[in-house]
This record gives structure tokens, C-alpha cells and sequence, in this order.
């Protein structure tokens, strides 16, 4: 079901606000009665299984403050919803043609429907003292088939895990987790879309739904061994690792690069939980030539890793929420944990590795081909210096990509991965995008929703509904002023107001500039200073109104200092309506413009 309608009367700064996130219709309530009406539209306008919905304004107008309230009311139980009067939702059924209007605050004589053809269906209500649910409604039941997603860029938490699901009686919920102690790790997010990039090898996904001409569908991996330069930046040590690695099998040169990334671990680390058992380890290698090759095999055989790793694991799964809680905000003991675990689980799969490396490793590069789709997760298990190198179908990198391609990669692939997961629980899934162009070159912001349009498109029988927190008009010029809903601060209060009704923009199609010199967007995109000297300007211009921290012979040369050049010409019109120059003056401007446009030619 898509989420068409909601009124708030009171969470954090947002105090008896309605919103209306459909484009199909427009719904208001005034304390008493509820409203439907239809509203102008292009149906099926991102395709006929995808709605997209824009919430924009300035930080601090509310937009995170709406979002947290739709999943904390998702997270109530029908019990902590019973004697809850403090929202109205509405939900429309595509496949019922009937609109869900979740509340208990209303009775049949409080709607009022103007939609022809529309049906629609109280969920529930209050009769007595009692609360009731509406026995013969699908409400639940759809409810509980809608999944809800949450790709946050504020989201703070602990990184060592990449998403975090929650589930209720009614929803499933998934947040994905980017940040850890407020930092988005770079690190992290590559290791994210290496494992995505991964799984849709295993599962062979996506390879024949006509995206592959448009995105980077890995079709080959190349595995290279990359230990830390700090391990051979000895120069006689590294022409001596050089010289054995080429009279070495390919299992053995695994076990040596393993052996010396253990070794060097072990050395930087320290890891309380594991003391006693890093103390033995380090035995092992103490006044030994891990060089030479009986010594490295007698090593590898002694310290018995196939034991290793399944008693390491247990330990580290058995304390794990201790750990983890001893440890949060240390991402760097967490990951070294990991690391360990990772080193022994690589020897205890060490025969699987070698069926699907398809090369000798030469030149520490193993080339990986899948026949065994299960054995071939064990890849996402690899330690940190296998780094992974995927190619299209002509050959082309993923590394050949630039930052911004591969960030709308991580996108639309951790939203694909999650709708995988999903796919035989619901074909409903509810996407919130927050604050997603802050990694983004606006470049990148322009392309971020005809990305995410033309990829999930080919999902015909998952209905899509996307839900985009933004303050960039880049974004919003991909969108009709039907799609967005605007908020705004008020200055006095503080709390969220929505004015999309009082904005008078078509964003659609407009030009960035013409949505840059709008004050709504200039509020939030413009240096404080600047932005006060240009409403001055503006405000005396077009309203007459008085200077005060300006001078009138002053207003022209401000104008002509603006950057922005939109901005700077539609200022310069109005200054030439309040101050009409004389005809040898018009000519003098005219000729000095067509100078300037000869030398910006050249």
C-alpha cells in the first residue's frame, strides 16, 4: 500500500500539520471532518509500478522529525495504538482501489469523498470505551505484506554491521546503516557494494532484465592479494618473499600471504577478549623464518585452523553483544576481531577457494568463475587484503568508475539486495531516501532519480514507492510541484510548517538557476550575508521598500557582483524597470554585453 496522506497533531516540532504525499489526491482534515478530493495528475509518470514523493526544506524545517514519527507509529502495536488520537494516515490500495483511512478519531459522517469511483474504508473505531478494528477489513493483512526501508545518512550506528531490521505484527523494517560515530566511512560503504557486487554474481541476478547496457552488472571477478606495504617494506625481505612465491603451489602461497597478514595482526592488535589465545599464536612465530617453506607449513599445520576458527567463531558469537558493547564507537577493534575470525575461516575453506580460482596466482591475481552457487558465499568471508575487481561485459572495471557512478551504484544495489531478500514475503516495499545527494557532486544529484527510475522500472511486479528527504532543487527539477511536499521553519516557534500550498514554483523541467533564485531555496543554499543583501535589494526593488544597510548608488554594483549569473540577470530586469535608462544609455549596456558575449565565446 502507498502512503497518501497523514496529519500530526503534535510530535517533536511538528504541531497539527497535514501532508499529502500522493499525487492522485488531495486529502485535508480540520480537527473534524476529512476531506478527499482528486487531484490533478500525469498517472503513472515514473512507470507504472514506481511513485516518487519529495519532502524538501532546510535543516531543521521538520523533514527528519516527519520520517521518525511514520516509523515510530510503524514500530506501535495494535495495543500501544489504541488509545492513540494524535494522527490520521491514509493508505491507498492500488490492486482494491480503496483508500485505508487509519485513525480512530473519525466516523463515517466525518468523510467526505469527492473522488468519483474511489472507495474508501475506516480501519478502525471507538465504541464505548472500547477500541475497535473494522473485522472485515484487508487493512492488516496489507499492512503486514508492506515492507519499510530507511537509507539514512544521518543514521548513527555502530558500523560494524551494515543493515539493522526490526519487525512488529504488522511491518518489517530495515535501516541501513552508513554512519558510525556521525563519519561516513568510505571503507565501509566499498566493502558495502563489494558485497552486494558479489551476491548478484552468486545468484547470477540481473544479467537478463535489459539493464545491462545502462549499468555496471558485474559479469567476472578478479581477486588480487594486496597485503600492507608495512609487511614487505623490508627490501631484502620482500626479494626473498618474491623468490619463494614463485617456486610455491597456489595453496601454498595462500597459506604464506595468510601466515604473514596473521603475523603482522597479531603484532599492531590488541585484543583482551582473545589475550590468552594471541599470546600462543605469537609463539608460533617468535625467532622463526616464515620464509622458509617447512617452516611456514609446520606452522600452519600446528596451529590446527580448522579448530581455530570454529572455536573462535563460538566464542565471538556467544559474547558478542558484550563485546560489542564494551567496544562501541571502536570500529577498529571490531573490524581486527573480524579480521582474525576471517584469516582462520580462509584456511578452513582453503580447498574451496582453490575450485573457484581459475589461474595459477602468478602475479597475485585469481581469476573467479561460480559453478557452485552455495560453496561461492564463503567469498564475502575473504580477510580485508583479497581485493575484489569486477568487470562488465566489455571488460570495464568497476574501478573504472568515478565516485560518483559508484555511490548511485551503492544505492540502487543495497535497495535491490534488500527487495531480494523480500521478494517471497511482499511486492510492496516503501523506500525513504534521506539527505541521499550530501555525497553527492551536483552533477550526480541531477542524475539520482532518472537512476533510480530506469534500474527499478524492470521490477514489474514490485510496486515502488519512494519517499525522497532533500533540500536540492537538482533533485526537484525531475519532479512535478504534485510530487513535493515543502516545508519551512517558522522563525517564532521553531516548529515545522508545511507551505506547499503558498509555493508558486513549477520545478518540473525548470531550469536549476530558476530554482536556485527562488527565496525558498535560496533560505538554505546561500551564504547568510549574501542572502540578506540580496532580499534587501530584492525587497526594495520590487516592493519599494526602504534600504537600511544599503545605499541606492550602491544597489547596481551588488547586482552586477552576484555569481550567480540567473540570479544577477533577473535582478539586473528589475532594476531597469525602477530605473529606465536613458536610450545613449541602453546603448552603451548593450554594446558592453555584446563585448562580453564575444569574449566568453572566444
Amino acid at each position: 500500500m502507498e502512503l497518501v496522506y497523514l496529519w500530526v497533531e503534535k510530535y517533536k516540532k511538528i504541531k497539527n500539520q497535514e501532508f499529502n504525499f500522493s499525487a492522485k489526491f488531495d486529502c485535508s482534515f480540520d480537527g473534524t471532518d476529512l476531506t478527499i478530493k482528486h487531484k490533478e495528475h500525469i498517472e503513472n509518470f515514473f512507470g507504472k509500478n514506481i511513485n516518487v514523493t519529495a519532502i524538501v526544506g532546510e535543516n531543521g524545517s521538520g523533514k527528519s522529525s516527519l520520517i521518525d514519527f511514520i516509523f515510530d507509529k510503524l514500530k506501535c502495536s495494535e495495543k500501544d495504538l489504541e488509545r492513540d488520537y494524535s494522527f490520521l494516515c491514509c493508505y491507498y490500495s492500488k490492486e482494491e482501489n480503496l483508500l485505508y483511512i487509519h485513525t480512530t478519531k473519525l466516523n463515517d459522517k466525518q468523510i467526505v469523498n469527492n473522488v468519483k469511483k474511489l472507495s474508501y474504508e475506516i480501519t478502525h473505531y471507538v465504541e464505548g470505551f472500547s477500541f475497535k478494528t473494522n473485522g472485515d477489513s484487508k487493512f492488516i493483512e496489507n499492512m503486514k505484506s508492506s515492507f519499510y526501508y530507511n537509507y539514512n545518512n544521518n543514521f548513527d550506528i555502530d558500523n560494524s554491521i551494515h543493515k539493522l531490521y526490526e519487525k512488529n505484527e504488522y511491518h518489517m523494517i530495515c535501516y541501513e546503516v552508513n554512519k558510525s560515530d556521525n563519519i561516513v566511512s568510505l571503507d565501509k560503504e566499498d566493502e558495502k557494494l563489494t558485497r552486494y557486487m558479489l551476491e548478484l554474481l552468486i545468484d547470477n541476478r540481473l544479467k537478463d532484465v535489459g539493464i545491462n547496457d545502462k549499468f555496471f552488472i558485474p559479469e567476472t571477478l578478479w581477486i588480487d592479494v594486496k597485503l600492507p606495504d608495512i609487511i614487505l617494506e623490508d627490501n631484502e625481505f620482500n626479494d626473498r618473499y618474491l623468490k619463494i612465491k614463485e617456486e610455491l603451489s597456489l595453496e601454498e602461497k595462500i597459506i604464506l600471504d595468510n601466515l604473514l597478514y596473521l603475523k603482522y595482526l597479531l603484532d599492531k592488535i590488541h585484543l583482551p577478549f582473545l589475550k590468552e589465545e594471541c599470546d600462543r599464536w605469537k609463539k608460533q612465530f617468535k625467532d622463526r623464518d616464515i620464509l622458509n617453506k617447512n617452516t611456514f607449513i609446520h606452522i600452519s599445520d600446528t596451529l590446527g585452523f580448522d579448530y581455530l576458527y570454529n572455536n573462535t567463531d563460538k566464542r565471538i558469537n556467544y559474547e558478542k553483544e558484550e563485546i560489542v558493547e564494551k567496544n562501541r564507537g571502536n570500529d577498529t577493534y571490531l573490524i581486527n576481531l573480524n579480521e582474525i575470525k576471517n584469516i582462520f575461516f580462509l584456511f578452513s575453506y582453503l580447498s574451496r577457494l582453490k575450485k573457484f580460482i581459475k589461474n595459477d596466482g602468478s602475479d597475485d591475481k585469481y581469476r573467479i568463475e561460480f559453478k557452485e552457487k552455495i560453496d561461492a558465499k564463503f567469498l564475502k568471508d575473504l580477510p580485508s587484503y583479497f581485493k575484489f575487481e569486477f568487470k562488465e561485459k566489455n571488460d570495464r572495471k568497476l574501478s573504472d568508475l568515478s565516485s560518483g557512478e559508484r555511490n548511485l551504484l551503492r544505492l540502487v544495489f543495497s535497495i535491490e539486495n534488500t527487495i531480494n531478500r523480500q521478494k517471497n514475503i511482499t511486492n510492496t516495499f516503501n523506500i525513504f531516501l534521506d539527505e541521499i545527494e550530501n555525497t553527492y557532486h551536483p552533477n550526480w544529484q541531477k542524475k539520482i532519480l532518472n537512476y533510480l527510475v530506469e534500474f527499478f522500472n524492470v521490477f514489474k511486479d514490485k510496486q515502488l514507492n519512494f519517499y525522497i528527504l532533500t533540500h536540492s532543487p537538482f533533485m526537484l527539477s525531475d519532479l512535478p510541484k504534485e510530487n513535493i511536499i515543502f516545508l519551512k521553519k517558522d522563525k517564532e516557534t521553531g516548529n515545522c510548517i508545511n507551505v506547499s500550498k503558498q509555493i508558486d514554483i513549477k520545478p518540473f523541467g525548470a531550469n536549476i538557476h530558476t530554482l536556485l533564485s527562488d527565496g525558498f531555496f535560496m533560505d538554505g543554499l546561500m551564504g547568510e550575508f549574501a542572502k540578506e543583501k540580496i532580499k534587501e535589494i530584492m525587497n526594495f526593488l520590487s516592493k519599494d521598500e526602504k534600504l537600511t544597510t544599503i545605499k541606492e548608488n550602491q544597489v547596481k554594483n551588488i547586482i552586477e557582483s552576484i555569481g550567480e549569473n540567473f540570479l544577477k540577470e533577473k535582478l539586473l530586469f528589475m532594476y531597469s524597470k525602477k530605473f529606465p535608462s536613458s536610450s545613449e544609455d541602453r546603448i552603451k549596456q548593450l554594446e558592453a554585453e555584446i563585448e562580453r558575449l564575444k569574449n566568453d565565446s572566444n
